[in-house]
């Protein structure tokens, strides 16, 4: 028995196997009309990085699933796809190339820049091949859709298109999340996906009051606004106090009431007003860079302000806050932007003119205190946005900037998310839900150059603006007078120009691509050309059955797929929706390539197997986080298949490769284990369809270590008839099935092995019939059988010395059936030779427990020790009936309150389990102690046998030498293959022998 597998040389004989069947396992990738669809869509990944072990993740549970599909009879498409555009490939670029700056990529040249990213995107192709075909993820990658590919791109502009005449698509200046670094806007939900705790430095300032001696104090976690300040914000309703402070002898303050105490430590209050009294207000600015503004610097009321943090004043620079510029906007404020893209400061900030602003923070509290318009600083914790890929920090940005009018379609969005099954389903109206509830309008442009390019063509003539969005190449050939346009990217799109219809004008194209996340979320149809060609294929796949990714998708692939799709078709993309929890490395954060906490697949893959890797991903509940260690693998992964692998070598020696009929008349035994089987075939089948992967790794692996190895083994280790060996043929021909989706290398190497065939071409087993109350039974006496070997651990007397008589004391009916039931099982196991159901006697010890009565009487413990002392005839006797609560005068007795010990006579031993108790008689007969020996030779023999290298054919001439006189020879003789058994008091020279001592007589046997 191989008790450490060479799992290893496992995979590589498989894999050898399929390679010699590629050709069918392709099939098993594409659509077959003959069978049901299972439609499912992948959510793309970039090669311009190696895949991680958290890219493993998800794509273990695609494979699971979609395996488990096929088996059940249904055609699973399973086409690739890769996404091309974006942020991740440029920035990889630049960094190849020595690019810091847009002007840089500018100056490098666009087409040319242009083409290093066609390259990039495939750097990591082959690894990501290779993990695929290394992982058993049956994926048609020669097929799969491509992002950057031309009909693609085509079907973007067709959608785009769409939602520009739906009205959705428009041109807008606002405050976005914007990357200084890469000098783009960002959308929402890419926001959303980069952020991180981080310690700043806040300060509160005062602003001085113009026509009044007051100082009003606003507070800010962005010092860096400070120079584009043009307004401060009161809530009209609250109550406002002029303070003064004896720290501060000189100056009166303006803060809210109830955030007075935090800001003075002895406050004196000259006067309380309503916000309202200090709206329109002036004060002085904190800076002189725009001294001659048309409306700015004064107090308006605004509804958002609270008390909850700073001083109840906000202060408010419209380019630098969505909640700002729509404030100062309605108040008609005079709009100021000192902010290069870059994130520097313009020329008119002179102090601070080209310091990237998060730098100039300290500078900017410098020059505040100096001048004595700083309050107070302090150090402040708070999540703060960094860019998805670059890891700049984002700043609030106003700009133009292209939108999808998502705020406008938030009942459509909700409606649908509830035809969706969620797995957890917590996730529907939880974080999506919450997600959607909320969503903002989709800022879609970005300004960079590798991208699908926004299809808007807009007139060069101010007066007119006209603009139209082209929704397909030919549309584009006809508007351009050019034919033959092969490719939308940059490079060919912005050289088109036409005549405007509306004022003679020329048509160029806006410059802005648009986010990589559309490109995505557009796969359901750009994958096949939608609406061009392909249409009928689309629309039977569409929504699509399945998708899965990790959690942090609800707010990326997941939202942009709900949300096109919402625009589209009035559809929701996906019918069902699995989300992974993400991995996280030891000290909880997420993996990622960035923080170099990234673990590669090989290493594991290398160190614990690629099925062990399957299970370990499977092995935690959907949606939480998963500390992806050693521990996993230790503890639970490589214990069961080790145990699946040792099962199977002991059981192939016994295997009939021959079904049951399911009318023979199998032991009982037999009829439990396969009983067992189907309990298990039903509750994976029922956990993988609700996606519960940790449920099903957790019962298959319980019927694997605990009913088969730990327990059905044992019980026929013995046997040889032809029944065991078809049950165990079809226990492990069902169970290999079963676990072919999870572990699908070990799963087809025994397969093979027993049946000669692929399990991964074989159909799902079916559950046959269950005996419930066998099974109920089973487990009643294993955990008797358990207190049993307790008992013999306490007394020194092991198994194989067999005991005249034990006794079991049972109150539980269920539990007495049982036993009587499955009375020789219990005898065989245990080697006692009689069984009775009935009552022994015992006396029982009864002690207070001090402890538990101290905390329950307090002062009056000491009188209820005496209580007790003075009854315990009457609690030993409620004991022995299962009495478990005395009351004695005022005194309440628990069982808990007593520390209770039981005893029985010399040559007994006595052990509780849950539902009762167990007397073993220790007193021994000659004849048993013959029966010991003997059992303890052919223990021996055997292991010499097996340490000469003997199969089971194999005969010998056994020599025994001992004074014991009464071995049962015959009985060894059976055991052990031998012709023949001679005793005496020496050996001859033999080549295999072994000496060794039993109890006090020594033995020497050999062949």
């Amino acid at each position: 028995m191989a008790s450490n597998p060479k799992f290893k040389e496992i995979e590589e004989s498989v894999t050898a196997r399929w390679n010699s069947s590629k050709d069918k396992i392709f099939q098993t990738t594409q659509f077959d009309s003959k069978k049901p669809l299972f439609s499912w869509l992948e959510g793309p990944p970039t090669a311009n990085a190696p895949p991680a072990i958290h890219h493993v993740e998800v794509r273990v549970f695609k494979d699971v699933f979609m395996r488990y599909k096929h088996m059940k009879g249904f055609s699973v498409p399973r086409q690739g796809g890769w996404d091309t555009h974006g942020l991740p490939v440029e920035v990889q670029v630049e960094k190849k190339l020595g690019l810091k700056h847009k002007k840089d990529v500018i100056e490098y040249g666009i087409p040319k820049f242009i083409e290093e990213c066609k390259k990039d995107v495939w750097t990591f192709i082959e690894d990501w091949n290779r993990n695929t075909e290394k992982l058993g993820f049956w994926l048609d990658l020669d097929s799969a859709y491509v992002t950057l590919k031309t009909p693609y791109m085509e079907s973007e502009w067709w959608a785009l298109k769409e939602i520009y005449k739906k009205g959705l698509l428009y041109k807008g200046h606002k405050v976005v999340p914007y990357c200084p670094r890469c000098e783009t806007p960002l959308s929402s939900h890419e926001v959303a996906l980069g952020y991180e705790d981080v310690k700043e430095k806040t300060i509160t300032i005062k602003f001085q009051l113009k026509d009044e001696e007051a100082k009003i104090l606003a507070w800010t976690t962005t010092p860096w606004t400070l120079p584009g300040n043009v307004s401060l914000a009161v809530n009209a309703n609250l109550d406002y106090c002029y303070v003064k402070d004896k720290s501060f002898p000189e100056e009166t303050f303006i803060v809210a009431k109830d955030r007075v105490k935090r800001h003075f430590d002895n406050p004196e209050i000259i006067k309380t007003v309503k916000g309202k009294a200090l709206v329109g207000k002036h004060y002085v600015p904190l800076f002189d860079y725009f001294p001659d503004l048309e409306k700015a610097y004064f107090i308006m009321a605004a509804d958002y302000v609270t008390t909850e943090e700073g001083t109840g004043i906000v202060h408010q620079a419209s380019a630098y806050g969505e909640i700002d510029y729509e404030e100062n906007k309605k108040h008609d404020v005079t709009f100021i932007h000192p902010v290069e893209k870059d994130g520097s400061f313009s020329e008119v900030v002179r102090d601070f003119k080209g310091i990237f602003v998060k730098d100039a923070d300290p500078l900017i509290i410098e020059k505040l205190e100096k001048e004595g318009k700083l309050f107070v600083t302090f150090d402040y914790t708070h999540s703060y946005p960094f860019c998805w890929r670059c890891k700049s920090p984002l700043l609030y940005y106003a700009m133009d900037s292209w939108f999808i009018k998502v705020s406008q379609i938030v009942p459509d969005l909700l409606k649908l998310n509830n035809q969706i099954r969620w797995y957890p389903d917590h996730i529907k109206n939880g974080r999506f839900g919450n997600w959607l509830e909320g969503a903002k309008d989709w800022a879609l442009s970005r300004n960079k150059f590798w991208g699908t390019p926004l299809n808007i063509w807009v007139c060069d003539n101010p007066d007119c603006q006209n603009m139209e969005s082209i929704g397909s190449i030919k549309e584009l050939e006809e508007k351009s007078g050019k034919s033959g346009i092969d490719d939308l990217h940059l490079t060919t799109v912005d050289a088109l120009k036409w005549k405007c219809q509306k004022c003679g004008g020329t048509m160029s194209r806006t410059p802005e691509v648009i986010d990589t996340w559309f490109d995505s979320g557009s796969a359901p149809f750009a994958q096949f050309h939608y609406p061009f060609e392909n249409k009928a294929l689309f629309e039977k796949r569409f929504p699509y059955d399945w998708i899965v990714e990790a959690i942090d998708q609800t707010r990326g692939w997941f939202y942009t797929l709900h949300v096109i799709s919402t625009i589209l078709f009035n559809k929701p993309a996906y019918k069902s929706c699995t989300v992974a929890g993400l991995l996280v490395d030891d000290s909880g954060e997420k993996m990622s390539k960035s923080k170099g906490n990234i673990i590669s697949p090989d290493d594991v893959f290398g160190k614990y197997g690629i099925d062990a890797t399957r299970l370990a991903m499977c092995s935690f509940p959907l949606g939480n986080p998963v500390r992806f260690g050693d521990s996993v693998f230790q503890e639970n992964i490589t214990p069961f298949l080790t145990i699946l692998f040792n099962s199977y070598a002991f059981s192939s020696r016994k295997l009939v490769k021959k079904t049951l009929e399911g009318n023979e008349k199998v032991a009982v035994e037999d009829r439990w284990i396969l009983s067992r089987l189907n309990s298990t075939i039903e509750t994976v089948s029922k956990n993988l369809e609700s996606h519960a992967y940790n449920e099903c790794v957790f019962a298959f692996g319980d019927f694997v270590m605990n009913d088969l190895s730990r327990w059905y083994i044992k019980l026929v280790r013995d046997r040889d008839d032809e029944f065991v060996g078809r049950v165990l043929f079809e226990v492990f021909e069902k169970l290999m099935r079963l676990l072919a989706p999870f572990t699908p290398y070990l799963a087809d190497y025994h397969y093979h092995k027993i049946t000669g065939r692929d399990v991964h071409f074989e159909s799902w087993p079916k559950a046959g019939k269950r005996d419930e109350t066998l099974e109920a039974d089973m487990n009643d006496i294993r955990d008797f059988i358990t207190a049993v070997f307790n008992a013999r651990d306490k007394s020194g007397v092991g198994v194989r010395w067999p005991l005249p008589k034990l006794i079991v004391e049972i109150d539980d009916k269920d539990m007495k059936d049982s036993v009587k039931k499955l009375k020789h099982l219990i005898l065989e196991q245990t080697n006692v030779k009689e069984l009775e159901i009935g009552r022994h006697d015992y006396s029982i010890e009864i002690k207070p427990d001090y402890r538990g009565l101290g905390k329950e009487f307090g002062q009056e413990t000491a009188d209820a020790i005496g209580v007790i002392n003075a009854n315990k005839a009457k609690i030993e006797a409620g004991l022995k009936k299962g009495v478990s609560e005395w009351t004695f005068g005022k005194f309440n007795i628990l069982r808990a309150h007593l520390s209770i010990t039981k005893h029985v006579h010399e040559g007994m031993m006595l052990t509780e389990f849950e539902k009762g108790l167990v007397f073993l008689d220790l007193n021994s007969t000659e004849e048993l102690e013959a029966e010991g020996f003997t059992r303890e030779v052919t223990r021996r023999a055997q292991a010499l046998r097996k340490e000469a290298g003997l199969e089971k054919e194999d005969r010998i001439k056994l020599y025994v030498s001992t004074p014991y006189p009464m071995l049962k020879v015959d009985e060894i003789k059976a055991k052990v293959g031998a012709d023949e058994i001679a005793v005496g008091k020496t050996l001859p020279k033999l080549e295999h022998r072994f000496a060794f001592k039993i109890k006090d007589f020594e033995f020497e046997i050999g062949f």
